[in-house]
């Protein structure tokens, strides 16, 4: 997530994964993996000035 040119450390993906012991190992590999792709998002927003693809061209599904 970014706000005022800064990429969040937390947006709050990583509090719910910590809340679940069931996730135990996994929960680990996962939170590393959040924090590689907001990684990665940023180093794309510094040299290209937009969000990735997959961010940029996201939609709303519509349910129905």
């Amino acid at each position: 997530m970014r706000s005022h040119g800064k990429t969040h450390e937390s947006c709050g993906s990583d509090d719910p994964i910590d809340r679940l012991p069931q996730t135990g190992d996994q929960g680990i590999y996962l939170k590393q993996q959040l924090k590689d792709k907001l990684f990665g998002h940023k180093l794309y927003i510094d040299k290209h000035g937009q969000d990735l693809p997959e961010i940029r061209n996201w939609r709303w599904s519509n349910p129905e």
